[in-house]
Formats: C-alpha cells, structure tokens, sequence
C-alpha cells in the first residue's frame, strides 16, 4: 500500500512507525506540486489538517487510487471545505490530543486563578510582595461553562469536576453526561454564560462558531469570569475580549489560540492586562505523539487487511456526491 505523508508535521514520530507495518510503503511529500508523480500513486495520504489546503484537494482529486486520509488533528474543517475526492475515507487523530490540550487548558486557568504571571514577575523585580494573597481566587465550588463538549471539552470536565467545579456542558446535540451537571444546547449558550465563573472553549472551527464570543456574549457572563481558548482563534472578536478585560468584566484570559496566527505585533491583546497567550502549543508532548502513531499504524494495518478503521469522520462519497474543490 502506497502512503503519502504530506509535510513535516509529525513527520519523526509517526513516519518510521507507518514504515515498519509489513505491507506499507511509504514515502515523504513536502509540497504536493513538487511532488505530483508520488502524490498521483498514494492509496493513502497522512497529514496535518491544516495542511490540506486547495491545492492539495486539487492535486488529489487526480491519485485515482487513493483510498484513504488520516489527518492528525482532532479537526478537520479544511477537508470538509475543500472537499476530498469520491470513494475516500477520511479519519482524524480522535482523542489522541485531548489528554494534553486539557491539561493545557487547566494550566491556562489556574495560572489566572492564582496570580502567576504576576508572581512571575514579582520574580523578575526581586520583590517579596505578598500581598499578591488577596487577589488569588480558588476554582472549588466555581462554575466552569465548557462550550464544545467533544473528546476535548470532556477531558477538561474531567479535569474542573477533579477542583471541585461545577461544570455546565453546551453542545449542538445536548446528551446527559456525567461529566456536567448541566447541559445546554448551541442555542442556549447566552444563558449558559450567565452562570459562567470561567468559560473553556473547546469548538471546532466552523461558519457558525467565527466569534462565537463577542460584545454581547462576553457581557452574559459573570463579573471577573475568566476565558480560556484552546479551540481556534476565530472563536473569539479579539477586539471584544481586549475591551472586556480593560473594563475589568471579563477578569481574565488564556488563548492558546489567536487569529492570524502568528499573532501580529500589532495587536492589541499583546497589551491586554490578565491576558496570557501560548503560541497554539497546547497539544505540546511526547504523549500526543505517541497516541497518533499508535491509531495511525492501527488503521494502517486495519487499511491493509480491508478492516473497518478508527476514528472516521467523512465516510467514503458515492462519485455524483462528490464535493468541488472550492479554491
């Protein structure tokens, strides 16, 4: 089986693991118009979401044999906007980075919570301030609102139930979970918000969730509530959450994730008082890696013997249903 790994994302860890599954051939691509001829021959391709671009959804349209991509995100919003060629499956990383991006996300939040970033620099001032006490805040018996309630925003639950926290769970499909105690429709979310002591966001990218957070939504939620994203930039109006944290409503902020990325120096929410930014590292470790070669050598193997695969989140197209390519 002929499998393309498309860019360098991912490259050392999950490669030589593809490689070692008897009956896989693979081979390397770092630009699908550099490498036309391999990409042509591939039963199946691997890459990162956001690397499945016009272009690589152009170029696949013309490998008749492929069968199958795996990327290794969770999301996959660009294959569902560029389309992928009839008859192929796609599969994305399922929950291998969800361990990581909570754990980030807890990070994220307590820091806010107990003042790190200015005991940091404290640190930096050679100054034993302990008055630092009185501003610190406790996450037990807080309300975490986590909108977006997949592998993700499930880990996070998890995670805030283990502090203490209530937590209240908005999704599209509302389920019963043991994770919340509460569950609200997409719908709902300003009523959702108004119980918000720390809103986690955890969506995918998609038309309806571009500033998803705004003005209006910010001002539902709880004086000094603080706001985590570990989801995508474009979630969040920056212009919003910078005016809402120098007002002082919105008490604090974590973004893993910003829009443009990199984030321009420009921007205002470099200035941002109790704003903290990662530069989108939150699925950081060797865990994650780990976790993608593992399921991606699974459906490898499974690909091979004719098994059904893991983690299939666009299911082959019959050829009239085929989705252009929108460049």
């Amino acid at each position: 089986m002929n499998i393309v790994f498309l860019g360098k994302f991912g490259r050392d860890a999950v490669g030589p693991a593809i490689a070692a599954v008897p009956g896989a051939v693979l081979r390397y691509a770092d630009d699908v118009e550099q490498h036309a001829a391999v990409v042509e021959q591939a039963e199946g391709v691997v890459l990162v979401g956001p690397a499945y671009t016009a272009a690589v959804a152009a170029a696949l349209a013309g490998a008749n044999k492929l069968r199958w991509i795996q990327t290794l995100s969770a999301g996959y919003e660009n294959l569902q906007r560029f389309g992928v060629p009839p008859g192929v499956t796609v599969t994305n990383a399922g929950d291998a980075w969800s361990v990581s991006v909570a754990e980030h996300a807890m990070a994220l939040l307590l820091a806010l919570a107990k003042r790190l970033p200015e005991a940091v620099m404290q640190k930096e001032r050679r100054s034993w301030d302990r008055q630092l006490m009185a501003c610190m805040g406790s996450l037990q018996g807080r309300t975490m609102v986590v909108i977006g309630f997949g592998s993700i925003g499930k880990a996070i639950a998890h995670r805030a139930r283990a502090f203490g926290m209530k937590v209240v769970a908005v999704m599209r499909t509302p389920k019963p979970s043991e994770l919340a105690d509460h569950v609200y429709e997409s719908s709902e979310l300003h009523s959702a918000l108004r119980l918000a002591d720390v809103a986690v966001i955890a969506v995918p990218a998609h038309p309806d969730t571009v500033n998803l957070i705004n003005e209006q939504t910010l001002r539902e939620c709880r004086r000094g509530c603080l706001i985590i994203n570990v989801a995508r930039g474009e979630v969040i109006d920056p212009d919003a959450l910078v005016d809402a944290l120098r007002s002082g409503h919105i008490g604090g902020a974590g973004l893993d994730v910003t829009v443009p990325e990199p984030l321009s120096e420009a921007s205002a929410l470099w200035r941002a008082p109790n704003l903290i930014i990662t530069p989108h590292v939150a699925g950081g470790g060797e865990l994650v890696m780990a976790k993608l070669a593992k399921l991606v050598t699974d459906n490898v193997s499974r690909q091979l013997s004719g098994q059904s695969l893991h983690c299939v989140v666009i299911p082959p197209q019959p050829a009239h249903q085929g989705r252009p390519v929108d460049a």
